[in-house]
């Protein structure tokens, strides 16, 4: 069994008004290796997909869009938010793509997605597109300065005219918690002190996990991810709402011209 099965195999969300339907069912199925998945925190779980749709509805709305039909999921992980998508657009067509080959599989096998593998570095990741939404949840978040802006400058070039790329990004709040000590998110513990520096003299810090080389964890200021954003031809931004996705992370909306 590559899954494990809950209630009824569905979960409804209620959402506030269009242009996303006010109930949408939701896939209960859960990969038996999706690290995001906790036993006992079941509800947090669903809730961080339905906080991504919340995210994408005011994206659909600063971009007066009013549905989608080809939807990436990047990174897709085990489906955590795609299974949301895909109850919220159901007849879109999905790509999911990861590193994580297994949570690719899972997400083809289960939720009828187009499975792609990704790579570590944008310019070698093959995507067919376009897309009229791209959703990208945690990803940004984990890179440094470099593949930051060329996973934006990915997006934007994936993106058909009048699609929207929807982004979360640690932002204030995350650099508050790194500057009081109070979570290391993972980090060496000399690790978070450099990364405030960086983020004070800059707007922007980042440090890898120990033993890692290309992958940790990241910090921006608002007026550093759009002053980036600014750069990527062809975009202009529809919305930013900071700590909005789980009480935690900001996110932005980008809008191909």
């Amino acid at each position: 069994m590559s899954f494990f099965h809950r209630d009824s195999g569905e979960r409804s969300y209620q959402l506030p008004g269009a242009p996303i339907a006010r109930r949408i069912r939701v896939a209960n199925r859960i990969g038996h290796k999706d690290g995001m998945f906790k036993k006992g925190y079941e509800d947090h779980y669903f809730s961080v997909g339905r906080s991504a749709l919340e995210a994408v509805r005011l994206a659909m709305l600063a971009a007066k869009r009013e549905d989608f039909r080809k939807i990436l999921d990047l990174p897709c992980g085990h489906g955590r938010v795609l299974r949301a998508l895909k109850g919220a657009f159901p007849r879109a067509h999905f790509t999911a793509c990861d590193l994580n080959r297994a949570g690719v599989d899972f997400c083809v096998e289960n939720f009828g997605a187009t499975g792609d593998y990704s790579n570590p570095e944008p310019g070698k990741i093959e995507l067919e597109g376009p897309y009229d939404l791209i959703w990208s949840g945690s990803l940004l978040t984990h890179l440094s300065e470099g593949p930051y802006v060329e996973f934006l400058k990915l997006f934007a070039r994936l993106l058909e005219p009048g699609g929207v790329f929807v982004a979360t990004t640690h932002g204030r709040h995350v650099a508050a918690r790194l500057r009081a000590g109070s979570h290391t998110y993972k980090l060496a513990p000399e690790s978070p002190p450099g990364m405030v520096a960086q983020y004070d003299a800059g707007g922007f810090g980042y440090a890898d996990y120990p033993g890692a080389s290309g992958y940790g964890v990241s910090v921006n200021s608002p007026e550093w991810l759009l002053r980036k954003v600014s750069e990527v031809p062809a975009v202009r931004v529809a919305m930013f709402s900071e700590k909005f996705w789980d009480k935690h992370q900001d996110v932005i909306a980008c809008v191909k011209m």
